[in-house]
Formats: structure tokens, sequence, C-alpha cells
């Protein structure tokens, strides 16, 4: 039969081969997890401080506020406000991690006449978060439920040249997952001094559930992790090929 002679340098083109894969799955993988890192950032789920946090039974008063500290906070400050309008009876918002099944959430709930505003603010100690939000400008709020007729929902950021700009939406229905982009913002997402959610019910009796707030990027850069995902993947079938 036939003698194949195989050189040196052919026998180490499959083991080149193979390093170079590895070598791009590595680097794959770390761009990856680069970008997974500051994919989300918790603005608050709502267990922290472990006893609970709120206002409670506000009737008739025209602006009333609560403050609680935790590390798990975004910028270690959280402070509920609610402002009373008309209607009469009272509410109640309260972060409480017992509230559903266990799970931390922001509860708000009224009497059938009761009409405001609830606010929550996320900012830090001395009122400055100093946060760079330009990798993520989304604030994604998670309501579980929201009861009756709706909430007109407004999320507000202010920068450091106390530049204050707003965006809005409408939220009913249980499970709704709503997105505030602040990109297209007249601020500096580069240097943000606070965050701020005001829920205003306009028909009395409306009663909402927020299980957290969350801090997202733009859609592209989740294309981007796809992406690389399938490079990944690609590399990884031609080693095994």
């Amino acid at each position: 039969g036939k003698v194949h002679w195989c050189t040196k340098r052919q026998n180490e083109r499959p083991r080149s081969k193979r390093r170079t894969m590895k070598k791009l799955i590595l680097l794959t993988a770390l761009l990856s997890a680069a970008l997974t890192s500051r994919a989300v950032v918790m603005i608050d789920d709502f267990v922290a401080p472990p006893l609970g946090h709120g206002i409670s039974d506000l009737s008739g008063t025209v602006f009333g506020t609560s403050t609680a500290s935790d590390a798990s906070i975004l910028g270690t400050r959280r402070t509920l406000g609610l402002n009373y309008i008309s209607g009469g009876g009272f509410a109640d918002l309260q972060a409480n991690n017992s509230a559903v099944g266990g799970v931390g959430a922001l509860v708000f709930a009224a009497t059938s006449h009761w009409s405001g505003i609830a606010t929550v603010k996320w900012d830090g100690p001395a009122g400055d978060l100093g946060l760079d939000m330009s990798a993520t400008p989304i604030v994604e709020l998670d309501f579980i439920s929201v009861d009756v007729t709706g909430v007109n929902v407004f999320v507000t950021v202010s920068d450091g040249a106390n530049t204050v700009s707003t965006a809005a939406s409408s939220i009913s229905g249980a499970g709704k997952v709503e997105q505030f982009d602040l990109s297209a913002l007249a601020v500096d997402l580069t240097s943000i001094d606070y965050i701020e959610m005001i829920a205003q019910t306009s028909n009395p009796g409306t009663d909402w559930i927020l299980k957290d707030a969350i801090l997202v990027p733009e859609p592209h850069e989740y294309a981007l992790l796809a992406g690389l995902g399938l490079l990944g993947l690609a590399a990884y079938r031609r080693i095994k090929a």
C-alpha cells in the first residue's frame, strides 16, 4: 500500500487552528461578560429595609414623605411620597418584602374616594446619585398589576446642571412591563442626580403593585450580545468539526 508522510508543520496546522478558535471563543466570552455586566442595573427591588417602608393612611394631607436607606437601593436612598388631591378617604404606599408571596414590591392602595399622586425617588445621601446612565438610558418598571382604570406614570431625571426632564406613559392591566427611554431627553445622562417615578391616579380607587425598577441598555446592545453569542457558537462548532 501507499505510505503517507506528514511533515511536522502539517501536523501542527490542526493544533494551531484549534488554538486560534479557542482564543476566539475566550475573547467572545470576555466581551459578552463585559456587556452583560452592564446590561442591567437594579434600581430597587423593594425588599430592603426588611421590615418594610412606606406611608400609611394619608388623608387630607397636602403632601407626606418617608425616606429609607439601604445598600441594595441605587444611590442607597429611597424616598416615598403621597400627594393628596381630592376625595377624602386614605391611601397607602408601602415597600414590603412580604407583599407578593414573599417577593419585594412597592404596593399602592387607595380607598374608592382618594385621588392623588404617589412618588418614589432614588438618590444619594446628599441628594446626588452621581450616576452615569449613558450605557443604560432606559428605565424599566415591572408592574405586577394595575387595578381599576389605570394610572399615568412619569419618570423624571435631573442632571448635575439641575436640568429636569420627563418621559411619560399610561399603564393599566396585569403583568405590564413599561420602558421609559431617556436617551432623547435634554439632560446629561453621564451625570444624573436623581431618578423619580411619579404615578398619578386620576380616578379614585386605583391600586397598583410595582415589582422592581431597573436600568437597561438600548436594544442595539442586546443585539450585539446576541451576535457575540452566535459568533462563539460558530467557533465552537468549527473546533468540533
